[in-house]
Formats: structure tokens, C-alpha cells, sequence
């Protein structure tokens, strides 16, 4: 899974369907309900060199359109 800011900046995540978790409205639901443009937090590990997710909360299902928004990240 790739991430991308406004600002340009992004990220790569490793996704395993059994262990990563996401989170739409405080209920739990699947991989498959993710969409582009929905800001997201992303609480992941880096396991052997990788960056896993551990976790996927959608934070706005509004795409952001400002230049100087900045991504949500938890460690």
C-alpha cells in the first residue's frame, strides 16, 4: 500500500490481511473499503527492513485538497 501527502511526501506499507487491521467510523471493516483520497492513520512496525501496518484508521473520507495538509502518523 502506498501513501501520498499533498505535500509530495509518501510512504510504502506491507499489508497482511490476517494481522492488519482497519478502522471507517469506529468500526472495524476490511482492506477492500479502503479508497483513494481518504486520509488515513497508519500505526505500523518495521519488521526485517519493513514497514508493516498494523493498524489503518480513516481519519476523513473527504480527499484533501490542501497543499499544506500534513499525514497522520503514529508509531
Amino acid at each position: 500500500m502506498k501513501l501520498s501527502a499533498a505535500n509530495g511526501k509518501s510512504w510504502t506499507f506491507e499489508l497482511d490481511p490476517k494481522s492488519t487491521s482497519v478502522w471507517k467510523e469506529g468500526q472495524s471493516t476490511h482492506l477492500n473499503q479502503l479508497k483513494t483520497g481518504q486520509s488515513v492513520e497508519v500505526r505500523h512496525a518495521v519488521i526485517s527492513g519493513k514497514d508493516i501496518a498494523q493498524s489503518i484508521r480513516v481519519v476523513s473520507t473527504k480527499p484533501i485538497a490542501s497543499s499544506t495538509a500534513k499525514p497522520h502518523r503514529s508509531y
